[in-house]
């Protein structure tokens, strides 16, 4: 199987009053978690230029204990690698359905998690002095002029 990861999605809302991470246990007594992420790409035929590609993700044994363990939830942001693998089921009416799902094998917050204060303390930006003595580069440094005239592309970095 080929390795699928994606970086910086979310974790989708459960259905109604479903939670957004469903776990449970297989017939063999192994811990399992499912969820759904969305990530965001870029399309230029969409509204605001941007669509969700949603992907279903299961995870078996350890990677579903940590799960539990993170307090992963709602609207977190994680990086995850798995395997791509279709799932059949069929529903209450009797139809087969066929789904592309994702097999966790590693999950990590794409975040790093803070306390509220900290990172009130944080997005709070330092003042830093200024340096007023001027500098002149030595020989061996080259000097990058970026006046309109130098550009190569002209108006595309101002």
């Amino acid at each position: 199987m080929n390795t699928f990861m994606l970086s910086n999605c979310v974790v989708c809302a459960g259905f109604g009053s479903e939670p957004a991470i469903r776990f449970s246990k297989t017939s063999t007594d192994t811990d399992m978690a499912r969820f759904k992420v969305g990530e965001c790409v870029y399309d230029s035929k969409a509204e605001n230029k941007k669509r969700y590609n949603n992907w279903s993700c299961i995870c078996y044994g350890d990677v579903a204990k940590r799960i539990k363990n993170m307090g992963l939830q709602a609207r977190s942001r994680i990086n995850l690698k798995g395997s791509m693998d279709i799932y059949s089921y069929t529903d209450e009416n009797g139809i087969k359905h066929d789904t592309a799902t994702v097999i966790v094998d590693d999950i990590e917050y794409a975040t790093p998690m803070v306390k509220k204060e900290e990172a009130e303390k944080e997005s709070t930006p330092k003042l830093q002095p200024v340096d007023k003595t001027e500098t002149t580069p030595s020989s061996d440094e080259k000097v990058l002029n970026l006046d309109e005239e130098n550009l190569f592309f002209k108006g595309s970095f101002l």
